[in-house]
Order: C-alpha cells, then structure tokens, then sequence
C-alpha cells in the first residue's frame, strides 16, 4: 500500500509488486529473525520469514525500482539464466559503443 509493504511471499494471491531480492535492514532485523526461528517448529528461518514479520509490523517500505531489469534467483537453472541475459546485455552494450565509437 503505497510504499508500505504490508505483506510478503511467493503465494500471495493479491499484489501489486515483486521483491528483487535486495534488502536494507536495520539491526532491529535480528529480533524479528530470532522471533521467526522461535515460530518456526524446526527452529529454522530465512530473511524473509523476519522481513514478514516486520512487515505485519508495519515497519517495512518498498522502492520502485521503475523498469530496470532483474532476475529472481532461487535455483541453478534461474542462475543459468540470469548469466546468459546479462552476457547478452553486455555484448550489446560493448557491440553499441563499437558501433557509434567513444
């Protein structure tokens, strides 16, 4: 909601922004991952277990990052993936500057 995160995770059927993946955290992080691995019945926790419940705390804000271009990557073949585009976009990017000199 605007700049607010109110919620996050990979099965919300209501949202209007991805994560990238890149956060900013202050210290007050480490109390909310120690309250996500105390909730958890394995006693295991991600960064985004705590980044949720900072979150249902209201103490979470969102930057839009406009059109510039990302890649998730949560597996080996998501990685492969992100390696090849950013090739590409470099061989382009060397090939426009070939193309139009310095």
């Amino acid at each position: 909601q605007g700049s607010q995160v109110r919620a996050i995770g990979k099965h919300l059927t209501d949202y209007d922004a991805i994560d990238t993946g890149l956060f900013v955290c202050p210290r007050e992080i480490f109390s909310y991952l120690e309250e996500a691995r105390f909730r958890n019945p394995v006693g295991d926790c991600s960064l985004a277990d705590g980044i949720r419940l900072m979150a249902g705390s209201g103490k979470v804000r969102a930057i839009d990052i406009g059109d510039s271009w990302w890649q998730d990557v949560d597996t080996p073949q998501m990685l492969e993936h992100a390696e090849r585009k950013l090739a590409e976009a470099q061989r382009l990017s060397r090939n426009a500057v070939t193309s139009h000199g310095p």
